[in-house]
C-alpha cells in the first residue's frame, strides 16, 4: 500500500515516488514474495533466515546467485530492534535501502526515507514453514517530519504484539 498526497503511480512495475509517502507492505515466504523475503532477509537478517534463503535459492534455479548478494549501503543507518526487526534510515540525497532496490518505492530527493522491516517469527497457518517479510517506509516533508517517529513506534508495536497492523 501506497500512500501519498498525490495519486500514487499507476505503473506495474511501479515508477518511484519522487515526494512524501507512507509504504506498507507484506511479502509471504511460501508464495511469489519469497523472492523478496530472502533478498532483504540476506542482507538484514542473514544468520536467522539462513535456512530460508538458501531453500530459495537452490529452489529456483532460473534466480541468479547475484539477487542474494547484498552490497552495503555506506550511508544507511541500521538499528536493530531485537533479533527479527531492523530500523532504517536513507538519509537525504542517497541511495539506501529506502531509495535503492530493484524496485525502489522512493526516489532519491532532498528528504529522508525513515522505516523497519521485520519478519515474522511465528508465519501465520497457511504457511507454517515459510517466514514473512514486513516493511514499512516513510518519507514526509519537513514541516512534518516529526510525525515520522510515532508512526514508525506504533508500527513497531504493532509488529511487536501482533506480526503486523
Amino acid at each position: 500500500m501506497i500512500v501519498t498526497p498525490e495519486p500514487p503511480p499507476d505503473a506495474n512495475p511501479h515508477a518511484s515516488v519522487t515526494g512524501p509517502g507512507v509504504f506498507a507492505s507484506i511479502s509471504i515466504g511460501g508464495t511469489g514474495g519469497r523472492f523478496d523475503v530472502a533478498q532483504v532477509g540476506a542482507r538484514f537478517f542473514p544468520q536467522a533466515l539462513r535456512a530460508f534463503i538458501q531453500k530459495v535459492r537452490t529452489g529456483d534455479a532460473d534466480l541468479p546467485a547475484a539477487h542474494f548478494v547484498v552490497k552495503p549501503y555506506p550511508n544507511d543507518i541500521v538499528t536493530r530492534v531485537g533479533n527479527r526487526m531492523i530500523e532504517f534510515t536513507t538519509p537525504a540525497f542517497h541511495e539506501g535501502f529506502g531509495t535503492g532496490g530493484v524496485y525502489p518505492i522512493f526516489m532519491v530527493s532532498d528528504q529522508a526515507v525513515r522505516g523497519i522491516v521485520a519478519f515474522s517469527v511465528k508465519p501465520p497457518a497457511a504457511s507454517p514453514t515459510w517466514p514473512n517479510l514486513h516493511e514499512f517506509e516513510i518519507r514526509l516533508p519537513t514541516k512534518e517530519r516529526s510525525l515520522a517517529t510515532p508512526l514508525i513506534q506504533l508500527e513497531e508495536q504493532c509488529l511487536k504484539d501482533r506480526l503486523g497492523c
